[in-house]
This record gives C-alpha cells, structure tokens and sequence, in this order.
C-alpha cells in the first residue's frame, strides 16, 4: 500500500484508551514500514465522537459494536478493521472503497444474489457478506458467483444451476463470518460441499398412481435429499404430486391447488444432476402423460428433448369446472408468477398491510393451521387491529381456517349466532387489496353457510283460513257461493288495492268482550274498501298493540310480521317498515287476532 500523493490522506486507528490490539499494533507497524509516520494516527474513542464531518480519513477500528463506531459510521467515513489493512498488504492490493464498513476480505472475490429467503434472514445475509468484502446484487446475472437460496424452485434458482453457479445455503455465509472474526479467513477455506442446498429442499412430496415399491423409493429419497414426504395431499403443504396415472382425487385436488404433478422421471432428473428439475418439463396431464415424459427410464443422465413444449415455468394445467366443493377464489393462488412458495401465507409480505385498523370491529378465531404459519396471521391481524380469540365464542365475527377444523363444526351446530367461515386467502386478499372484501367469494367449502328456506306469508296458517266476507243475503237465502278461483282473485286483487291506492280509511277494532258476540254479517270487511264508520276516538287506556293512524308515510294503517329472516335483514325490514309509518306484530297471536277480525 502506498502513500497518496495527497498530502491530507491520513490513516487513523481508533482504540479504546489509546491501546492498540494485537491485530491494531501488527496493522500500524506494517504500515509505517512504507510510509511515513506522519500519515498515521493514533486516536481513542473519545476524539473519534467530537468528529462532526468526514475528514476522508481512512478509519482503522478493532471494535465495531462501540458508540464511537456507529457515529463514525453515520458521518459516511471510510472504515474498516485491521484484518482488512493487513490482508491487503499481503495480498498487495488496494484497501476498498466501500460505502458501507469492511471487516474482512474473506469474500472479496465473491458476488452474490438471494432467493426464497425472508425478509429478515435476507437481511442478514447481505450485510454480512458486505462486512467480508463482498458484493451483492438483487437481481441475478453473469457478474454472480454465488446463489444464496432458502429453498430450491425459484426462476432465479433454475437460471443459476443452468449457469453452473453454486448454490447455497444462508448457513455458509454465517459460517464464513464466524471463521473470519481473528484470522486471515478465505471463503475457500470452507468445504462448500457442506453448504449446497439439497436438491429437493423446502418440497413436500406426495405420491398417487404409483405401487408401494416406488412409494418407499420416493420416500427414501426424499428424505435423503432435503425434501419431505406425506402420504396425505394438503392445501398449502403439499408443492409436488409424483403421478402415476392421471386420475382419482387427489389428481384433481392438485390441479386445483396449483401444486406441480409431474412423473418420477422428475425426481429422478433431479437427483442425478444435483439441482431440482423444471417442473414443466415433466408435467403430467390427462390424455398427455405419455408424450410429456422425458425419454428417460432411470436415472441415466440422457438428455430431455421432448417436453419443451410447456410454456410457462409453473406448468398449470387447465382447471376445470368440476363439480368438487372447492372454492377457487380462495383455493387458487397468482398464476402468472413462479411459485417460489407453494404456501400463501409464507409467500405474502408483511409490509403490504399498512393500514392500522382494516380490521378494526372485526373478531376473529385462526384456526386450522399451526407453527410460523399461524404465528405470522397473528401478527397480520394484530398489526391491522382485529381482535383475535384463543378460542370459538358467540362474539366471532369471522372464522378464518385453513384444513378443516372439527371443533368449528361443533361450534357451529350449537352457536345461536353463526359467524363467516371463510378462507385464509379472504384475509390475505383483503390485507392485499387495503379493505374488507365480500366474504361470499371465500366461504370455506367444508362449512358453508346454511341457505335460508324461501318463506311465502300467503301461505302461513292464519291466512289460508281467511276468506272474504260475504254480502248480506237476502231472507231464506242459504250460505254463500263457495269460493271458487274468480272469488279468490278478486280477494286478492282487494288485498293488493290497500298497498297501490291512496285509500286512508281505518278500520277500528272492536271491543274485545263484543267480538264473540258479532256475526259474521255485520264485521266490517278489511277487503271491501267502504265508507268510513261513525266511531268515537280510542280511548288510551285502551289495547293500543293495532295503532291506528290516518296519515303518515307509505305504510300508513299498515301491519307487517316478518318471518324466516336473519338477524341483519330483519333489523333492516324493520327500520325500514317503521321509519315509514308502519307496525311490526311481534308475535304469531297478534296476527292471528288481526286476521280473524
């Protein structure tokens, strides 16, 4: 390393009291070897926070937890730690111009990119590797050298091992990191072998078609090879399906679910060439599972030519309208990007949600699911204000479960106030979307809401007894005609004449000790509309349950009773009937009472 050729190009070793490290000390004497004293500095922390500008020092700290770091830090200075110095000079190459602080050189050849990580582990991944010297691009291209990946299956994952490029896990990043703390550590030293993310990491594999050899086959090497295998299919759990014959349920389950059903050839592929296939390469489909193969038997190594003809990555097939209980808007995820993560919950970011109280007078119970998948739609409802319950109770308001819970069905049958059931996907797409969506798009097909019986009131008991009264006859006549369907349409073309005309006329009721005494002949008829009787004004002491009133809204003298309504639209039909002028009869004797008369 040698002397700027400006005068003002100072190094500067900040130690605590004064007092150099081991490190520090054979840094400062290897580098006055070359130059002058004069450009080197000796500082404690103290002098270092007094600092209120960079002074384009190149700043040499042993200590990078201390206060005086972090606000050299902040002013933009030049940093890095004696391990970088002495690196340097031994390899003769020029200290970094990095923007952020240098600890090490142990990955100053490296370059590297992130895929199917979270937010955090991401995080940490960069600035480690920063602190080594290396670099880091978002975006993967021929400059990276490295792939870090969580799990295999992403588009960036399926670019890299076509490049050849290694493909490994966060671990060997913290790994390096950890050797590199008090020596001269390359990243080289490390057996990489150790960190290669495992063929089918982060895939649960599910099998159908196939005989209990090739089962236990799967099986054995799914567990060898990173991956897990179920024998059951599971929404959301389950990313690969290994068909044998196209057909049966859980065929048609993984069409819908968007999980890859592919032949074993795909397993197969992946193992002998040591990354996770192309799924759409080895789609299997209905009247075309023969022609999708690759022309491979075993795991030989020949080449696959024949399935090019997918033409996109996620390789889904048609969904058909069948008649299975499934909910595709809640079932069905993106289908135009590359499902990195089979599980919605684990592929939906946080920092979509920021409104604070989206769920605000919404309770909710999370149930059906478990682990960081439940502890991450905890969070999400906490962070958008919903009040979340540890267990059923008649206060819910939503429901939100993912496999079938069957408590919930016990619940359900008992509870006198039925709450929505709906998906996971109807809180993740209302998080999404910034407000609460419809929940008759996302009711869980195992508990779907009970559709309410159609209720025709001219059929209750109380009107089929009632008839039209009869004119008077004349002496020696006998009972009237019976009604016949002419009678019957004219009543209740009477009936319908009350609600489309003007007509105020009130009828008053009589006593309720002279109606056992009247006849049917001199009742007044509520069908026929008539002259007003001459009768004196209630009294208030009076039964007032029938109030009667000669002017007011639309309902004005009119008498409703609601029956085989929910809660909501009754309380709607209500305000609505009553804000109008009409009574609402609460029970079935007072309108039995009101018919009759």
């Amino acid at each position: 390393m040698s002397p700027s050729k400006k005068d003002g190009y100072i190094v500067k070793f900040v130690e605590r009291k004064g007092q150099k490290s081991k490190l520090s000390s054979q840094a400062y004497e290897a580098i006055v070897e070359l130059q002058s004293e004069k450009y080197v500095h000796v500082i404690d922390e103290e002098t270092a926070l007094q600092l209120d500008h960079n002074d384009k020092s190149l700043f040499v700290f042993s200590d990078f937890t201390s206060a005086a770091f972090n606000h050299c830090r902040e002013l933009g200075c030049r940093i890095v730690s004696p391990l970088v110095v002495l690196h340097c000079l031994q390899q003769q190459r020029c200290v970094p111009k990095a923007e952020k602080p240098v600890y090490s050189m142990a990955m100053a050849d490296v370059t590297i990119s992130c895929t199917s990580l979270d937010k955090e582990t991401r995080s940490d991944v960069m600035d480690l590797v920063e602190l080594m010297g290396g670099r880091v691009y978002r975006d993967l291209n021929v400059s990276v050298t490295h792939l870090v990946a969580g799990e295999v299956g992403s588009k960036k994952y399926l670019v890299a091992a076509s490049l050849s490029r290694p493909i490994l896990l966060p671990s060997w990043v913290k790994a390096c990191w950890e050797k590199c703390q008090d020596s001269l550590f390359q990243h080289s030293d490390l057996n990489v072998e150790e960190y290669q993310c495992p063929v089918l990491q982060g895939c649960t594999v599910c099998v159908t078609g196939l005989s209990t050899v090739h089962r236990k086959e799967v099986q054995r090497f799914c567990e060898q090879h990173g991956g897990r295998y179920t024998g059951q299919l599971r929404m959301n759990e389950c990313t690969h399906l290994i068909v044998g014959e196209p057909s049966g349920q859980k065929y048609e389950c993984a069409r819908q679910w968007n999980v890859y059903c592919v032949s074993i050839h795909w397993l197969f592929d992946s193992i002998e060439k040591g990354f996770c296939q192309d799924e759409s390469l080895y789609r299997v489909e209905r009247g075309a599972e023969k022609s999708s193969r690759p022309n491979t038997s075993t795991p030989t190594g020949s080449g696959k030519s024949e399935p090019r003809d997918g033409a996109s990555l996620l390789g889904l097939s048609h969904i058909a309208n069948a008649s299975m209980t499934v909910n595709d808007t809640a079932l069905t995820t993106a289908m135009g990007s590359r499902l990195e993560v089979s599980d919605p919950i684990d592929a939906f970011d946080i920092t979509v949600c920021q409104d604070d109280d989206l769920l605000d007078g919404c309770k909710l119970y999370l149930c059906g699911l478990s682990g960081k998948r439940l502890e991450k739609l905890r969070r999400l409802v906490n962070a958008a204000g919903g009040l979340r319950f540890n267990q059923p109770s008649e206060e819910l308001t939503h429901v939100v479960m993912a496999d079938l819970d069957p408590d919930i069905k016990n619940f359900l049958s008992k509870a006198t106030h039925r709450p929505h059931v709906v998906t996971v996907q109807w809180l993740l797409d209302s998080l999404t979307r910034g407000r609460l969506l419809p929940e008759q798009g996302y009711f869980h097909p195992a508990c779907l809401p009970p559709v309410p019986a159609p209720v025709d009131l001219l059929s209750t008991p109380a009107q089929r007894s009632r008839t039209p009264s009869a004119p008077p006859q004349g002496p020696g006549s006998g009972s009237g005609p019976a009604p016949g369907p002419v009678r019957d349409q004219k009543a209740d073309d009477d009936l319908l004449s009350q609600y489309m005309n003007d007509d105020t006329t009130v009828v008053e009721l009589p006593q309720e000790e002279s109606r056992t005494t009247m006849k049917s002949s001199d009742m007044p008829s509520i069908l026929t509309p008539g002259p007003a009787p001459a009768v004196a004004p209630p009294d208030p002491a009076q039964d007032s349950t029938l109030h009667e009133t000669s002017q007011g809204g639309l309902f004005a003298g009119k008498r409703f009773l609601l029956v085989g309504f929910d809660l909501e639209a009754e309380a709607q039909l209500s305000q609505l009937v009553e804000g109008n002028s009409g009574k609402l009869l609460q029970s079935y004797l007072i309108c039995t009472s009101w018919v009759d008369f």
